[in-house]
């Protein structure tokens, strides 16, 4: 899996990145946003 982000990566160049670098702040995004919302509504 991870071989083959590297290779998309490669392949795409600098958009490649950038979207990576898009994708995992989303991520990040949801995961903090997840915890906000279950700190919440378990407090």
């Amino acid at each position: 899996m991870h071989k083959a982000v590297e290779n998309l990566v490669e392949a795409d160049g600098e958009t490649g990145v950038l979207k990576d670098a898009l994708g995992l702040g989303l991520l990040l995004l949801l995961i903090v946003s997840t915890q906000m919302a279950s700190f919440v509504l378990g407090a």
